[in-house]
This record gives structure tokens, sequence and C-alpha cells, in this order.
């Protein structure tokens, strides 16, 4: 697993909905009791059971998240920033080169192909080689 799986607004919605469906069930049984009574001894037990089902989901969702912390590999934040830099520098050879080949000059062109080369090798690094 990967920094980038985006797994953590996954888990996140998922604890969303857990806490939605289990005040809507507490809301219901709200809504099934006769009288005053009744309502009031469902509405406590209603707002229990729903702490006690967002507690564990709370729960559950933390463990999830230190699981997928402890997954991810940190050589990948460094691959990343090979990537970031490739693009850069990709961005800086092509606007060496795009001067080089209006002009005709050929020191423009020569340093635009070297960045352009170091550019593709740092990408090709940064996205294909993973640890």
């Amino acid at each position: 697993m990967n920094i980038s799986s985006y797994q953590i607004p996954v888990l996140l919605s998922k604890m969303t909905e857990t806490a939605k469906a289990s005040a809507a069930a507490a809301e219901k049984s709200i809504v099934a009791g006769g009288n005053a009574v009744t309502v009031a001894s469902t509405a406590a037990a209603g707002s229990t059971a729903v702490a006690e089902s967002t507690a564990a989901a709370q729960t559950d969702l933390r463990r999830q998240l230190l699981d997928t912390i402890k997954a991810v590999n940190p050589l990948n934040l460094f691959m990343e920033i090979l990537y970031v830099c490739g693009v850069v520098l990709l961005i800086y050879a092509l606007m060496q080169l795009v001067p080089g080949f209006q002009q005709n000059d050929e020191s423009f062109k020569k340093r635009g192909f070297k960045f352009l080369v170091i550019a593709v090798i740092l990408i090709l690094i940064g996205k294909f080689i993973r640890f």
C-alpha cells in the first residue's frame, strides 16, 4: 500500500454513514414509543446506543487508520519528491527549448536537451520505481 491510496477519506465517510444510520435507528425507536415515559426511556436508550456505536466506530476507524499509516512506505515520499522535481525540470527544459528553436540559438537548445534528459530520468525514477 502506498501513500496515494486515499483510504483515510473512505474510512471517514464510513464512520459518518455508521453514525447517521445509528442516529436514524434511534429516531425510529423514539417515534415508535407510545407515551411520554416510553419516549423518554427510549430516547435515553437510543442516545446511549448512538454514543456506544459512535465510540465503537471511532475506535474501529482509529485502528484502521493506524494500520494504514503503518503500511505506508516512507521511501514513497522521497520518490514522489523526485517525480515533482522531474516535472519542474521538464517545464524548465521546455522553457529553454522553445526560445532555442524560435531564435535558432544552439546554447538554449543544448541546455534544454540536457535538462530534458535529466527531467525524463527523474520522472521515470520517481513514478515507476517503488521499493
